[in-house]
């Protein structure tokens, strides 16, 4: 039973620590998300700021200027990619930080599960310290029984 019980903890302990191992992996996965999705929302914030000033360096090469439709058409298509480019970092952030609270999520469970084979874990430990515990007194019992028994025996023997 002893073993058996040995062999179920040795179990216990290495589902705990392959639980604890993927939540490492996903502490790390989630602070890498986390480090991209700042820089996701800094760059987009940036953009964000110097949008107006880049419209206006485009349209200040044609204002008080004679142009021709061409010209005042590749000035809109150059906006127009200017907007483009700042949904693109508009989508880019919110595609990090969906990951990012998908990393969280996922950190979680996994802290969950971890948490869960710990106290697996601790039920085997507690139960097979115990069981140890009373072999090793048991062990001592008999020994001193066989002391106990050794020398009431040579007492009774006549010399």
């Amino acid at each position: 039973m002893s073993n058996q019980l040995t062999i179920l903890r040795r179990v216990k302990e290495l589902k705990e620590e392959r639980a604890l191992i993927a939540v490492h992996v996903k502490r790390e996965e989630a602070a890498r998300a986390a480090a991209a999705a700042d820089e996701a929302r800094r760059r987009e914030q940036e953009s964000k700021t110097t949008l107006p000033k880049r419209e206006d360096k485009i349209y200040d090469e044609i204002i008080g200027r004679v142009v021709d439709c061409d010209t005042i058409e590749e000035t809109k298509a150059r906006v127009l990619n200017l907007e483009k480019e700042h949904s693109r970092l508009i989508d880019a952030k919110e595609r990090t930080e969906h990951v990012k609270a998908r990393l969280d999520t996922e950190l979680d469970a996994a802290l969950r599960e971890h948490r869960q084979a710990v106290k697996n874990k601790d039920k085997y430990v507690i139960l097979t310290d115990e069981l140890d515990r009373e072999d090793a007194q048991r062990m001592i019992y008999k020994e001193e029984i066989e002391v106990e028994d050794l020398f009431s025996t040579s007492r009774r023997k006549p010399l």
